[in-house]
């Protein structure tokens, strides 16, 4: 059997097959055993899947890390048809199951996982082992195999080389986000969690995309904030490096974009430190065993896989559980924790941490230090400023975390020159009103 090429585009391949008997089939003739085959193979491809919806088999959103697109509605006029046909083809049954069968098969044969969606394009990257990985509309490969087995996240590098904020006019920004935060009386605490990229670059395959600007551009960003670091700001960077080079360990998953909770606990501790450093009293992380689950870059790859790694919780003196619930600040929706204590100090008081993924791996260890906090994501919030206005003022401690490739870069809505002024015109208007009411 002759192998192709798996550098060679489907176009160029040539398909030696028999030439078609023109002859016509004599009249009542049966199929033959290979017709037959044939045509069961194609009704069971068909219609198979469409069988198994009938039994409850459906598609998932979690295999492609992503939610899945609600049904359109005819009042987008023409463009109903196309997001029709996204909504089917995302909802089409068992597609979670045969995009695994097919990265297996493209992994085992070609040593490369498959291309998925449209506009390849050339990813720059070769086999397993050195690089590679699928593609996004846009002809980005948004895995990156690395050494060892661990997997990258190679829209790090995309930000990067595609930021649209300066280092210095970042900074500039979060330094205005800490004055808009202390007019309406409270304080900032804003950290960025650096990418998997940032912390591991040895593990990085020896050819990536946007490798020439990528790495630099993120070192350019650290050197900058290391230089003239913002207000109430936590170094996780240093102090995610340091652990890494002291362990001699991997801090983030194999599988995963995301750190480790040994890692999200340095950012944990340093807020509790800049917050008050009584909160440290009686304070200790303690080894809660082994964890399991499975990694989002593996998902992405059409692969998922689980990642083991250590647990970690932080434990006080006379503490007690943390309560959680739901609920809406207006249009935001936010989880709102409680934590109680006989003995080490809780931060009384109000606190509210918007943040991303990020965030939500470190909050278990952040709510123990306080009475009372409030979390809401970070994209949400930059959709909807008159809400974090709200939030902000009712606060005393405000904690913003953002991904490097999203706050570092400008992607992050929230840090944005337009966002800053309607929140400040908001918190101004916030605070005028409540001054007004109660003046009567």
């Amino acid at each position: 059997m002759t192998t192709r090429d798996p550098t060679m585009p489907v176009e160029a391949v040539t398909l030696r097959v028999p030439e078609p008997d023109q002859k016509a089939a004599p009249p009542g003739r049966r199929p033959t055993r290979a017709q037959v085959l044939v045509t069961a193979i194609g009704l069971a491809v068909f219609f198979g899947p469409w069988v198994a919806a009938l039994g409850g088999a459906r598609s998932t959103a979690s295999f492609e890390n992503s939610k899945l697109p609600s049904a359109p509605s005819v009042s987008k006029g023409w463009q109903f048809f196309p997001l029709l046909t996204t909504w089917a083809n995302d909802r089409f049954p068992l597609k979670d199951s045969a995009v695994r069968l097919e990265t297996r098969l493209s992994l085992d044969v070609f040593g490369q996982v498959p291309i998925f969606g449209s506009g390849a394009g050339d990813s720059g990257v070769g086999p397993v082992g050195t690089g590679g990985g699928t593609t996004t509309p846009t002809g980005t490969v948004p895995v990156i195999f690395g050494r060892q087995g661990v997997l990258f996240y190679s829209v790090d590098f995309e930000r990067s080389c595609h930021a649209r904020m300066s280092p210095s006019h970042l900074i500039k920004n979060m330094n205005r986000l800490a004055a808009i935060v202390a007019s309406a009386g409270g304080r900032l605490i804003d950290t960025v969690a650096p990418d998997k990229t940032s912390i591991e670059p040895g593990l990085l395959p020896s050819s990536y995309p946007n490798q020439s600007c990528g790495r630099p551009e993120q070192l350019a960003f650290w050197a900058a904030v290391d230089a003239t670091p913002p207000s109430g700001y936590v170094n996780s960077y240093s102090a995610v490096r340091s652990l890494a080079s002291v362990t001699r360990a991997q801090v983030y998953p194999q599988l995963d974009t995301h750190w480790m909770p040994r890692a999200a606990a340095l950012y944990a501790f340093g807020v509790a430190r800049l917050v008050g450093p009584r909160l440290l009293e009686d304070t200790k992380l303690v080894y809660t065993g082994k964890e399991s689950t499975y990694g989002d870059l593996s998902r992405l790859s059409g692969d998922p896989r689980m990642n083991v790694y250590s647990g970690y919780a932080v434990s006080r003196k006379g503490e007690g559980p943390v309560s959680q619930r739901t609920g809406r600040v207006g249009k935001l929706g936010v989880n709102i924790y409680r934590a109680t204590s006989s003995a080490a100090p809780l931060e009384a008081g109000q606190a509210v941490l918007f943040g991303d993924s990020f965030g939500r791996v470190a909050a278990p260890l952040l709510t123990p230090f306080f009475s009372h906090l409030v979390s809401a994501n970070i994209a949400s919030a930059g959709d909807d400023v008159a809400d974090t206005a709200q939030l902000i003022v009712q606060s005393k401690i405000v904690l913003v975390e953002g991904v490097e490739r999203a706050l570092a870069t400008g992607w992050d809505s929230m840090l944005t020159d337009k966002y800053l002024n309607m929140l400040s015109k908001d918190v101004d208007a916030d605070l005028a009103s409540h001054r007004a009411s109660t003046a009567k």
